[in-house]
């Protein structure tokens, strides 16, 4: 019986020794992982170099989102968002579209109905040389169709009855789009599920919750392993019709929001979504009002 409980000691001597050895390597294999993943996790000099933001209308005014990510020097460009200034009419109210080349946008992205943010599609679509895809949420591709139908029918009620060729010059300018560029952009509209994420040729899109409106989404993008996160108008606040918006981790966040009292006060609005996320975001507010009360309760 001594015999056995000696055997059984070395034995269970043995078996702790393992243990022990076996932890250490899994420590220094868990150690080599994380290390390797810091190394992927681009750093804010390298973030600098692989992307560079472009404000097409929002910048720092209310009306005509459209905001274009451009990665690793043109390589890979997304734009979010294309809306009219609700203060301008015709040509005036699109956005910058001659600042960039149009025909190098490989996708657009966007966010909800309201025609700040995609009343400009259908003229993108159909007059210029975009050769990009179009993608909506199911609901906001629905609401958008409706929408835009009214606008152009309102467009062209008020447009007062020609009266010589000048005159229709005018006309034609003031009219962004008519009902057949509208339904050519339908048909080139892709629509997309929330948590769905896609591959575009090297651009993956993924779209999450925004609250706000029905359909209204904020659209992940990873490319190469630089992460942006970008959303119009969205609300934290859940209510009997809509969930509130997701906070997914990104590294560089965009937004529309009509908050604080300075440029300042709009920054800190931006650290504390980076705070609430769990991670060091570098966060940027695109748009909008500036020391007024948001309609969406941001």
């Amino acid at each position: 019986k001594q015999k056995e409980r000696e055997r059984e000691r070395e034995r269970n001597m043995s078996l702790q020794h393992l243990a022990a050895e076996q932890r250490v390597d899994d420590d220094r294999q868990n150690n080599d992982q994380a290390a390797v993943g810091e190394q992927q996790q681009p750093t804010q000099e390298e973030l600098g170099e692989l992307l560079e933001l472009i404000p097409l209308g929002a910048g720092s005014e209310v009306g005509r989102s459209c905001i274009v990510a451009s990665f690793f020097e043109g390589k890979k460009n997304v734009m979010f968002d294309c809306g009219i200034h609700p203060g301008f009419s015709g040509l005036s109210s699109l956005p910058y579209f001659d600042e960039i080349d149009v025909s190098a946008i490989d996708v657009l992205l966007v966010t909800h109905f309201h025609l700040d943010h995609c009343a400009a599609v259908p003229f993108l679509v159909n007059r210029t040389n975009f050769k990009g895809r179009v993608f909506m949420t199911h609901a906001t591709k629905a609401i958008f169709h409706m929408l835009m139908s009214d606008f152009v029918r309102l467009s062209a009620r008020q447009q007062p009855k020609a009266k010589g060729e000048a005159k229709e010059e005018e006309e034609d300018e003031s009219q962004l789009w008519d009902a057949k560029d509208l339904k050519a952009a339908m048909d080139k509209i892709e629509v997309i599920d929330f948590h769905q994420e896609i591959n575009i040729d090297g651009i993956k899109v993924t779209p999450y919750r925004a609250g706000h409106v029905l359909g209204a989404c904020q659209f992940e993008v990873n490319v190469g392993g630089c992460r942006v996160l970008y959303t119009g108008d969205y609300s934290r606040v859940a209510d009997r019709h809509l969930p509130a918006a997701d906070i997914p981790k990104k590294e560089v966040f965009v937004a529309g929001g009509r908050v604080g009292e300075s440029a300042g006060a709009a920054f800190d609005f931006g650290r504390l979504l980076g705070e609430t996320s769990g991670d060091e975001s570098r966060a940027g507010v695109s748009s909008e009002r500036v020391g007024e009360e948001s309609d969406d309760g941001i």
